[in-house]
């Protein structure tokens, strides 16, 4: 995650795993990361990016909460973060350009 001692609270942290940088989000990036979340992904992604990312659990954490292997569930979350790049056009940048516009 990030290379300081400071931690990115949620949205900010998944956004900051999926561009490698910091970015300025919305007011109401948290909201709208959420909808789309609950529209478009499945419930055990949507379930297990948010332990990751809201409640800040480690994968093995969640594997024992959803008798997974640890490897599954990075698999099943980064497919998740894959679909959330391209969900705005090409690129994670431009969703968040969007969140912005939908202020």
């Amino acid at each position: 995650m990030k290379t300081t001692k400071e931690k990115l609270s949620y949205p900010k942290n998944a956004y900051y795993e999926m561009l490698c940088e910091d970015i300025n989000l919305p007011p109401n990036a948290e909201k709208l990361l959420e909808s789309v979340l609950e529209h478009l992904f499945p419930r055990e992604s949507k379930e297990m990016f948010m332990l990751r990312y809201k409640e800040g659990l480690t994968f093995q954490k969640i594997s024992d909460l959803h008798n997974l292997s640890v490897s599954r569930v990075r698999q099943i979350i980064a497919k998740t973060q894959r679909k959330l790049r391209f969900f705005g056009g090409s690129n994670a940048r431009e969703f968040v350009s969007l969140l912005h516009e939908r202020k």
